[in-house]
């Protein structure tokens, strides 16, 4: 089972109902623009084949690297906050320079 649910633990997982015995986590990525970026972190029964395999699936959208569990929320904070962090900074630019002191006025 590949997860793509932000904010569910590998404990959680494992615990489904589903009879997988095999179970991998990863944080969200962007994937509109095919240059992307997800991590992964395997589940207790996880081996080196089903990371691979769903690294060959992720991989589809861009780069792909094989985390801790304890990282993926910072992970997904950050791909998911970075955007909104550049907005924010181009909006201050452009509030500053339409500001009367930066014309000079």
């Amino acid at each position: 089972m590949l997860s793509i649910a932000a904010g569910s633990t590998l404990a959680r997982l494992e615990k489904a109902p589903r009879r997988c015995s095999r179970r991998a986590r990863h944080a969200e990525h962007p994937a509109l623009v095919g240059a992307g970026a997800a991590a992964i972190a395997p589940g207790a029964h996880a081996s080196d084949d089903d990371l691979s395999w769903a690294e060959s699936i992720l991989s589809a959208v861009g780069v792909v690297v094989r985390v801790p569990e304890k990282l993926l929320d910072a992970v997904t904070g950050l791909s998911g906050s970075g955007p909104a962090y550049v907005f924010l900074m181009a909006e201050a630019l452009i509030d500053a320079v339409c500001s009367p002191a930066f014309r000079g006025t």
